[in-house]
């Protein structure tokens, strides 16, 4: 969680080093052991630095190699190191040769091909003098965050946008195209940001300038034709153990205080169990810090049954923080203030605490189970995998196991299946379950599991200014998403792959980057291993949901590590109770304020008289009346009280 910045005048013209000073001063929160820049004519490169693994501490960045020909800046942790420096014939101890001495020597090696040979989460920018380039890389899903803008005649860069508003060059125009698609929750575009003269580096790609040109590759690219050999599950099993300890093996290498997010479920426990018994297995006699939240109020939401079965097993220090002492505007003006934009999920005002603890308890590594369930994946798509290929009779096994999870029959679990994949050939072959045919149709052949919401876009229309919406054909855009999110995957791989792969991924990662750098702690996602993914992928369906049971490889995996009611719990906690509280409690001029404003900013995106009237229903249904029937939507009203408290701040500055 260090950051790095840059400028390269590629008119060059020599670069201001004041100007490299106000970014670096803009940065200072995520860095509190240095900065430093280099400079010369025309390019300079910053950095800021946290230091959480034992080589950093002898690491000084931006760093100079071969005789100035080659300038390094980068927040960077290399995870196949042993190989790397194997491969590289770099013989010092290992303990001398810092990450990013390992990058420019994979650079010297591999050229602009460097990136593909390396493992762990990065961002860095290489300047070569030889060449008269800048050369950038992101790493493989954009733990990582990396922004930049460019023009004819300059290139300039930043781990945070806030960094890239001291050039005199950046106006801060809004971006009226991504403000539309964050109302309509379409994150797909990976290089986009709120601003239209900043861009994101897209996960897994490079970015090359030079004073005539630039060009943007891709380096990466899942593999989703990839298939893992027929084995049995206890091998399919070992073999995700492995890989899953290696992830958060790799993951430990700090030189600080580890903790450890610790909900209750099935990913962040199985984090904390295996990072417990892998300081155990080094001799560590400190037990692992775990942080987590725990609601006395809304009890619906609270896991401390689980959390203390997992706390029960030893080695653990434990942190609990209350997670609904806070409403989800709370922080929400602190949180928009962080990320540079609005925020796109609710969650962060609750974990505010979290991160507090966190900071105060002086723990600089924090492992998270962040979207585990998209790394490892449920595999619903296993039942369609099993109708398509005529496999009825299993496919009626699954529905009887499924069918007190789904609170669905099994006939009707059947009937659905039956009535999408080919039910007149089945239902002439096996007549008598004719009588339930009729159930499949009512169902119009959708799975239990995906229930869409045809009003969302209905309610949430009603409350745009009609100008705003016509100028970026907002309808369009939404109908361009629906239908782009209908054509749903056939197979249980590609639903994987369409969940690891989606823009919102990198979105999110990008939010918890900010918000935890304002903390000062860093965040690593054993999950988001690309050994990990790559495995996981490759597992056939009835790895990923077997007998009512999703994600069962990783289950099998952790049985023995895990408590067993954790192991093999199968509910998942929906915290939106809590949201929906937090609103209910939430002052109602803290509503009115962000729903209902005469800025100019704010209702050249909203109807005013649209809004007023939503929370006049809000405030006479109250908030637990908030769904379709009432025509009011929780989450967009959310989203508005998000982009209207991020406008705000534009305003004032």
């Amino acid at each position: 969680m260090s950051a790095i910045f840059g400028i390269y005048n590629r008119d060059g013209k020599p670069v201001s080093p004041r100007l490299l000073r106000e970014m670096s001063d803009s940065l200072a929160h995520r860095g509190e052991d240095g900065a430093d820049v280099w400079h010369q004519g025309s390019v300079g490169l910053g950095h800021r630095m946290l230091r959480t693994t034992p080589e950093s501490f002898d690491e000084h960045l931006p760093g100079s190699y071969d005789g100035g020909d080659l300038v390094i800046t980068a927040d960077a942790r290399i995870d196949n190191r042993d190989d790397l420096l194997k491969r590289l014939g770099l013989n010092d101890p290992a303990e001398n040769i810092c990450d990013s001495m390992i990058i420019i020597s994979a650079y010297k090696k591999w050229g602009e091909d460097c990136a593909s040979y390396l493992l762990g989460d990065f961002a860095f920018v290489i300047w070569d003098n030889r060449n008269r380039k800048i050369f950038c890389a992101r790493d493989h899903f954009g733990i990582k965050p990396f922004y930049y803008y460019y023009s004819k005649a300059v290139l300039a860069f930043a781990t945070e946008t806030r960094a890239l508003f001291n050039l005199p060059e950046i106006s801060g125009s809004l971006n009226e195209e991504m403000i539309a698609d964050y109302l309509v929750d379409n994150y797909e575009d990976k290089a986009a940001t709120f601003y239209q003269e900043i861009l994101r580096l897209p996960p897994a790609h490079t970015l090359t300038v030079s004073p005539d040109r630039l060009r943007l590759d891709c380096y990466y690219a899942l593999d989703p034709s990839r298939e893992s050999a027929s084995r049995t599950d206890e091998e399919y099993a070992e073999g995700l153990k492995e890989v899953f300890t290696e992830s958060v093996r790799c993951r430990m290498r700090s030189a600080v205080p580890i903790g450890s997010m610790l909900s209750g479920g099935l990913d962040s426990s199985s984090i904390a169990c295996v990072a417990r018994n892998l300081l155990a297995e080094r001799g560590k006699d400190e037990p692992l810090q775990t942080f987590s939240l725990v609601y006395d109020r809304v009890k619906e939401c609270d896991e401390q049954r689980y959390i203390n079965l997992v706390l029960s097993q030893g080695g653990f220090n434990q942190h609990l923080i209350p997670g609904d002492k806070d409403t989800p505007l709370t922080n929400l003006g602190a949180i928009c203030r962080h990320i540079g934009r609005p925020s796109i999920g609710p969650g962060f005002s609750s974990t505010f605490g979290l991160y507090e603890a966190i900071a105060s308890a002086g723990v600089k590594v924090v492992f998270d189970g962040h979207d585990g369930d998209s790394a490892v994946s449920y595999g619903y798509k296993h039942l369609d995998e099993l109708a398509r290929a005529g496999r009825w009779f299993d496919l009626a096994a699954e529905a009887r196991a499924a069918a007190p999870l789904a609170e669905m029959s099994p006939f009707k679990i059947m009937a659905a299946y039956v009535e999408r994949y080919r039910w007149k050939p089945f239902l002439q072959k096996h007549p008598r379950v004719n009588r339930v045919a009729s159930v499949g149709r009512r169902l119009k052949g959708r799975s239990p599991v995906e229930t869409p919401n045809a009003n969302r876009f209905a309610q949430r229309n009603t409350l745009i200014n009609r100008t705003f919406a016509e100028r970026v054909d907002l309808e369009g855009r939404y109908k361009a998403h629906r239908s782009c999110r209908s054509k749903l995957p056939r197979t249980t791989r590609s639903d994987h792959f369409q969940m690891i792969t989606t823009g919102g991924q990198a979105l999110a990662l990008e939010e918890y980057d900010a918000v935890t750098g304002a903390f000062g702690f860093e965040k690593r996602y054993p999950f988001w291993d690309k050994r990990l993914i790559e495995y996981c992928l490759s597992l056939p369906g009835d790895q990923k949901y077997r007998k009512g049971w999703n994600r069962f490889v990783m289950r099998r995996a952790m049985d023995g590590i895990l408590p067993s009611e954790v192991c093999w719990r199968r509910d998942k906690t929906d915290f939106s109770a809590n949201f929906i509280d937090g609103l209910a409690n939430e002052r109602r001029e803290s509503l009115s304020c962000l729903l209902i404003n005469d800025d100019d900013i704010f209702n050249k995106f909203f109807d005013r008289n649209a809004m007023h009237e939503a929370y006049q229903k809000l405030n006479s249904n109250g908030v637990e009346g908030g769904d379709p029937k009432t025509g009011i939507d929780l989450r967009a009203i959310w989203e508005i009280a998000s982009l209207s408290s991020w406008l705000r701040q534009i305003a004032r500055n």
